[in-house]
């Protein structure tokens, strides 16, 4: 359980108490200094990296300067594993981040329309926990009645398109988790491919 009064890198040291930008300083050192990374997605989501200096410098207004609320807990979880990743990853104004992988060329999906996609879904740690790829059968909803990070994310490609989405716990399963899949404040990466728009 991660506490809320302390920074933790896998394998690295504990950081505490440090400014925004000592923090950011500290992180690039440790990050270099960490030998081992958590498992890579699937290969089917060819995922783009960019160097740490870039990362650092898109996501500096983002970088909580405390951890006083899970909001601010996930937006520190989330750059320190996008840092460690290097990937070249945007952040919605909602507070999720995403690459779109492929923008695809289908129709765009609206609000309310019914779709048909396949999905991986991770912790940060790399464990896989659904997969309609490995079930080899697709999951089909109404956009709007899904999680609010895929209400949003989904809006951004089009129909064959590829989307890789990590969500802030408060966009995936909140507090109250999903049942023994997920627990409660959770943090999830999500790679989307939009097969159809069903009418």
């Amino acid at each position: 359980m991660l506490d809320s009064r302390k920074h933790y890198y896998p394998q690295c040291k504990v950081v505490q108490n440090l400014s925004r930008s000592a923090h950011l300083a500290v992180l690039i050192a440790i990050l270099a200094a960490c030998a081992q990374v958590t498992s890579a997605p699937s290969d089917e989501f060819e995922i783009l990296t960019t160097d740490e200096e870039t990362l650092i410098s898109r996501f500096a207004p983002y970088f909580p300067a405390s951890e006083e609320s899970q909001k601010l807990i996930d937006e520190k979880l989330l750059i320190d594993f996008i840092l460690q990743k290097k990937w070249d990853m945007k952040r919605a104004e909602l507070g999720y981040y995403f690459q779109i992988i492929d923008p695809g060329k289908g129709q765009q999906p609206q609000w309310g329309d019914r779709l048909k996609v396949h999905y991986n879904v991770y912790l940060l740690d790399g464990q896989v926990i659904d997969s309609t790829y490995n079930k080899g059968k697709t999951f089909d909803f109404y956009l709007g009645n899904v999680i609010p990070g895929w209400n949003d994310a989904l809006t951004r490609i089009q129909v064959g398109g590829k989307i890789l989405v990590i969500l802030p716990s408060s966009l995936a399963y909140g507090e109250e988790g999903l049942g023994s899949m997920v627990s409660p404040n959770k943090c999830l990466i999500f790679e989307i491919e939009l097969i159809e728009l069903m009418m």
